[in-house]
């Protein structure tokens, strides 16, 4: 592959390399090494080839992985700068070269049997490539739209990554994920009745869309459990409002679920409380990826209200012992409250909610997408049906589990594609 690097307020660089966690390749800015041309602080290395030991480094059924490097420059002065942000490769296992045929719609949109493919040649979605100043949720909304004008309105939700890191302009950050609330036909959860699918070029159908940054899996539950939201427990002071619409569980319940916020003690200790035994606490600061909780179970529609278990509030918690945490106070909320706050038990309007929810996997780039990029999305879209239970070193975990095996994902397009063999 070829890597490049813009420099941009130096002119007094020596060398420029991206270091791996195996090996170093320097960049140019002297037209080789596929350099357009010399001296524009563009930088850049052609053919590089990433060490890649497929028993550590792939994810995923060992189908996809993540290469991590750094861009770090050398001045003329000696000096050193290593950028905060890791340069991310993604990789897909050699047996999948070639695996996976896709149809052809015409204006830059295909399909494999898993994944939509958006080439934003004229830059309708996202406004650059990979600095933009087009806001995730816009993007997201224009790709759903193309997804849209192929496919017919069958989807229940959407997910959208685009095929490269992606950096706001203004301030050089990454979106990491977010949610967007399409329509909402639940009574009695904290939302509204309300349905925006013309928005996205659904008649109705379409209940939310996940904006997901390149290269995992990672935050897929808590941006699927924010569809339905925390926003229940906003009336008993069980859920705080982090920007306007979105709610997480209070950092001081041990409800210690997938939207549960974050606790930060005074001496610096980051975690979430969950209930350990009668009147105590355990403060686990090790945050994996966990199971849907009873109280969000609920508000999606997979648990009855008499299975939900009671959540508490601590007042001032005594950190002393992490494994025994004490409160000066606890407020006990019980379902009951929860129902009788909203006025009445969880409804849906549409009926018993589904068990199996249709997924549509859409990926964008500002180029043709390669063979191996297809691979890599169409496994990776194919990873949110999996039935088993996350890697021990993953923070992925999947739907399915994470639901108890209440719910699964289905990402099959209405493709004449067949089925790779062997999945």
């Amino acid at each position: 592959m070829t890597i490049e690097a813009h420099i941009i307020g130096h002119d007094d660089i020596r060398s420029v390399h991206v270091v791996g966690p195996n090996e170093s390749f320097e960049l140019f800015d002297d037209g080789t090494h596929g350099d357009g041309a010399a001296g524009d602080s563009v930088f850049t290395a052609e053919g590089v080839r990433p060490y890649c030991n497929t028993r550590y480094s792939l994810r995923y059924g060992n189908a996809v992985g993540t290469w991590y490097g750094t861009l770090e420059v050398t001045l003329a002065s000696g000096d050193r700068l290593v950028d905060d942000k890791y340069v991310r490769i993604g990789l897909v296992h050699p047996r999948y070269a070639n695996a996976f045929r896709f149809e052809t719609y015409g204006d830059g949109l295909s399909a494999t049997v898993f994944a939509f493919f958006i080439e934003d040649i004229d830059r309708t979605v996202f406004d650059g490539y990979p600095l933009t100043s087009t806001e995730p949720d816009t993007a997201a909304r224009q790709a759903v739209r193309k997804l849209y004008t192929v496919f017919p309105d069958r989807f229940d939700f959407a997910l959208v990554m685009p095929k490269m890191p992606m950096f706001r302009a203004s301030d050089v950050q990454e979106e990491a994920s977010l949610s967007l609330r399409v329509s909402n036909d639940v009574l009695h959860i904290g939302l509204p009745i309300f349905n925006h699918g013309s928005e996205y070029g659904s008649g109705g159908g379409l209940k939310g869309v996940v904006y997901h940054s390149f290269g995992s899996l990672d935050l897929v539950d808590l941006e699927m459990a924010s569809l339905w939201g925390a926003d229940i427990g906003a009336p008993l002071g069980l859920a705080t409002e982090i920007e306007a619409g979105r709610y997480l569980w209070n950092p001081l319940s041990d409800v210690d679920g997938q939207l549960s916020a974050l606790y930060v003690s005074e001496t610096g200790l980051v975690g979430r409380f969950t209930e350990s035994n009668e009147g105590t606490w355990r403060f686990a600061t090790t945050i994996g990826n966990p199971r849907y909780t009873s109280l969000e179970l609920y508000t999606m529609g997979l648990l009855p209200a008499n299975a939900v278990s009671p959540v508490h509030l601590l007042a001032d918690p005594d950190l002393t012992d992490p494994q025994h945490v004490t409160a000066a106070s606890v407020s006990t909320f019980t379902i009951e409250d929860l129902i009788a706050a909203h006025g009445g038990v969880r409804t849906c309007l549409a009926g018993a909610a589904p068990i199996e929810y249709s997924v549509a996997f859409v990926v964008v780039g500002d180029e043709p997408f390669t063979s191996a990029e297809y691979a890599y999305f169409s496994l990776l879209a194919y990873e949110l049906t999996t039935k088993a239970p996350p890697a021990l070193t993953d923070y992925y975990a999947p739907f399915y589990w994470a639901t108890g095996g209440r719910a699964t994902l289905r990402v099959l397009l209405p493709v004449t594609i067949a089925i790779p063999a062997g999945m």
